[in-house]
């Protein structure tokens, strides 16, 4: 029975060193889990930091393409008026042209006739 003992003592030191080993090992393991929730934790900050600069640049992407969209606009309606001045422009020097026709005509049928130059020269006028 003695040697039963001594045997049952040797197992019961052997698995309380088993046990101090792993609670040794357990610990270790949580202090790393720790370590690991402090981690995720930043990262965590990190990808909310991102996100949010991330729906920042979204929002002033969106700002701008509506910027642009306007600016497109705005240059389709500046095309449609500046077709309509040259129209305008085409109209007035037609009719700048069609008056300045009328004019000459006017002139030539009220004028009196033009005589034939002289080759003596032109008294001066004097006052």
């Amino acid at each position: 029975m003695q040697i039963e003992k001594a045997q049952l003592k040797k197992v019961v030191e052997k698995l309380t060193e088993r046990a101090e080993d792993c609670f040794e090992r357990a610990q270790a393991q949580h202090e790393f889990a720790d370590l690991q929730h402090v981690s995720a934790d930043k990262q965590h900050a990190s990808a909310e930091s991102l996100t949010e600069k991330a729906e920042d640049c979204l929002e002033r992407a969106q700002a701008q393409r509506e910027s642009a969209d306007l600016q497109h606009a705005r240059a389709d309606e500046q095309h449609v008026s500046a077709a309509k001045l040259t129209v305008l422009g085409d109209a007035l020097e037609a009719d700048a042209m069609a008056l300045n026709g009328e004019m000459e005509m006017i002139a030539a049928r009220t004028s009196p006739p033009m005589r034939e130059p002289t080759s003596a020269p032109i008294p001066p006028v004097t006052a």
